[in-house]
């Protein structure tokens, strides 16, 4: 039997080969005192950049240093933005001492680990489940680097059903690399041998994250989701405290599809991501802003409004 050693540094969303594998989106930038990231991307023929947090969350390692390490950045650059944790309300204080301003942005669903599926879930998710095994083989990978070929081949369909651009539709290089990072494990639906089904998660330390998932047409008629959400929640009891599930595209309200309901089964609280952002150059920001905001009121920063691949 494999024995799995835990990650003791930082894993996940909080590693650096995590911000690597999105190097095609824009060049990564430490932050060494608290030792978060960015990634900065040129703004059109300005001769200046900006920064923005990696997709989908902004992590970093010594908040109480966040503010020295942004007030030390270039003044190329103009603006910064990121989406924090929800899992680390502690640093909420720490990201209001380096921001312009810290706003509520997407409610993620929340499981903590340590309430047993007994005392809440309900029927309906529990028929579901019982039915996904009934049907299909469920499994952690071993080795997720192993399955990359298929996992892309199950994010693609994703990508193609939810119509998914820009930096959400990872390429098969920056899977390779992700599925590589420290803390990630892989969860495979498996009909007959062939995968119908996949969920991508990092575990960081006493946190656990579902990064994506994707199913097939039938998989999702075999009820994969419900079966691989169920076997994720098992295994990381006893491995982290909390499991964020993320939110859904749209908002709270955003409940056409069932997104919601189907993550609001699994989840046992509600925590606040939130948008943080910084002007470093105000007059800089004020002329792109004036030449190129697209419309799209409150949107940050204003001349990238409308631009696929911001907030």
């Amino acid at each position: 039997m494999t024995v799995e050693t835990p990650v003791a540094g930082p894993a996940g969303y909080a590693n650096s080969g995590y911000v690597q594998s999105l190097a095609e989106f824009g060049t990564p930038l430490a932050l060494s005192r608290s030792g978060g990231w960015l990634l900065s991307v040129a703004f059109r023929d300005s001769g200046y950049r900006d920064a923005f947090g990696p997709y989908p969350l902004f992590a970093v390692e010594h908040p109480a240093s966040l503010a020295e390490d942004i007030a030390g950045l270039k003044e190329d650059l103009v603006s910064i933005y990121a989406v924090s944790d929800p899992l680390r309300e502690d640093q909420i204080a720490h990201f209001e001492k380096a921001f312009d301003f810290v706003r509520p942005y997407k409610s993620h669903f929340v499981v903590d680990l340590d309430v047993g599926f007994d005392r809440y879930l309900g029927r309906h998710h529990r028929r579901f489940v019982r039915q996904a095994f009934r049907k299909l083989e469920v499994e952690r990978a071993a080795d997720p680097a192993a399955h990359v070929a298929e996992w892309c081949g199950l994010y693609e369909e994703l990508c193609v059903r939810r119509e998914i651009v820009g930096l959400r539709r990872f390429s098969a290089a920056a899977f390779t690399a992700q599925l590589s990072v420290p803390g990630c494990h892989y969860f495979r639906a498996l009909r007959n041998g062939t995968a119908v089904g996949g969920l991508v998660c990092y575990l960081d330390r006493d946190r656990a994250y579902g990064h994506l998932t994707s199913s097939t047409a039938l998989g999702r008629d075999l009820f994969a989701p419900y079966g691989l959400i169920w076997t994720a929640i098992e295994f990381f009891r006893g491995k982290a405290r909390l499991f964020d599930l993320g939110g859904v595209p749209g908002g709270m309200n955003a409940t056409a599809d069932g997104l919601a309901s189907f993550k609001s089964g699994w989840s046992t609280t509600l925590r606040e991501a939130r948008f943080c952002g910084r002007i470093l150059n105000r007059a800089v920001y004020d002329k792109l802003s004036l030449a190129h905001a697209g419309g799209g009121s409150g949107h940050f920063p204003a001349y990238r409004a409308g631009i696929l691949g911001t907030n």
